[in-house]
């Protein structure tokens, strides 16, 4: 049952996240987005982080595995020269990639 209530609230907060999360790309953004170098797929977990989606919720949502999405989420942090959630979406922020 609680397994349950999980679901509902993921598809709740996925059906949110896809309403807000699909802005046009400027000249701008993709110019940071290649400076950076962050792939599609790390670009993509960015904004459900931004959102507010732990690991294991982005990792349900995409199909793929815990580990696979932390490995993204450490890459992330590689790249932006960030140690924590807030300063990789804070970073992300300033350089235009969300």
């Amino acid at each position: 049952k609680q397994y349950e209530k999980k679901m509902k609230y993921i598809k709740i907060k996925s059906v949110y996240s896809e309403s807000i999360s699909a802005p046009c790309l400027t000249e701008q953004k993709k110019e940071a987005k290649k400076r950076l170098r962050l792939t599609s797929k790390e670009i993509e977990i960015l904004k459900k982080i931004a959102i507010g989606f732990t690991s294991q919720e982005i990792a349900t949502i995409q199909c793929r595995s815990y580990h696979t999405v932390t490995t993204h989420i450490r890459n992330i942090y590689k790249k932006l020269s960030v140690n924590s959630r807030a300063e990789a979406v804070f970073k992300a922020c300033q350089n235009e990639i969300l």
